[in-house]
């Protein structure tokens, strides 16, 4: 990894969010830590990042529609998304709203960080193709 990666984190739960972002830090990537769907358009709009990290419910709000509304965004379409949940079904769920890859809450460290890993890896690959 020559430069930074950047990972935006949309997350409403502070203490994860948190705990994230200081993971991602120590493993040399630039972190954003949201924690409002209404931010996060904008945040991508100005900003280019290399993976989101979406949580399947934000504070009312759903996860899976905004995975879906960012994979029938022609520009924002190849941002991989790694979501996460507690619910039962949580996987199923992400997959079917488009999501790249999916990690159950509680997670491993180790297990969340070789995810973000592939997930970059991959859209490093996929950018570099073209």
């Amino acid at each position: 990894m020559n430069a930074k990666e950047n990972i935006v984190i949309l997350d409403d739960d502070e203490d994860i969010g948190q705990m994230l972002k200081m993971m991602l830090e120590f493993k040399n990537y630039n972190v954003t830590l949201i924690n409002r769907v209404d931010k996060i358009i904008p945040a991508l709009s100005t900003q280019h990042y290399q993976l989101l990290i979406l949580d399947m419910l934000i504070a009312g709000d759903n996860g899976c529609d905004l995975c879906r509304a960012l994979k029938k965004n022609e520009d924002l379409s190849p941002l991989p998304v790694l979501m996460f949940s507690a619910l039962p079904d949580g996987k199923n769920k992400a997959l079917e709203a488009g999501a790249d890859d999916f990690i159950a809450k509680p997670f491993d460290m180790e297990t969340m960080l070789a995810k973000v890993q592939l997930l970059i890896g991959d859209h490093t690959k996929k950018s570099n193709a073209c």
